[in-house]
């Protein structure tokens, strides 16, 4: 059991982690980036597109607030994930 803490704790994994989540938050720029120069290329305004883009941006984030909220709460008994 050691050794597989030792594994799952170690900095490699957070490397690889970390990688996976930089690599989606490209993508997601890189997409927002073109959706916006397709917007414009086919005469929707700037403030119709930066209106949807908040609207869009609060509906995913949103929902997940309360899961922060409850994993917040349970660090002190289960403890904290992060080192």
């Amino acid at each position: 059991m050691k050794d597989y803490l030792s594994l799952a704790n170690s900095p490699v994994i957070f490397i690889v982690c970390s990688i996976v989540i930089l690599y989606v938050f490209i993508q997601s720029f890189v997409f927002m980036r073109r959706a916006w120069k397709r917007g414009k290329e086919i005469g929707i305004s700037g403030w119709a597109m930066k209106s949807t883009m908040i609207g869009s941006a609060l509906f995913s984030i949103v929902p997940s607030i309360p899961i922060l909220i409850i994993h917040v709460m349970l660090m002190s008994v289960l403890g904290s994930y992060f080192p």
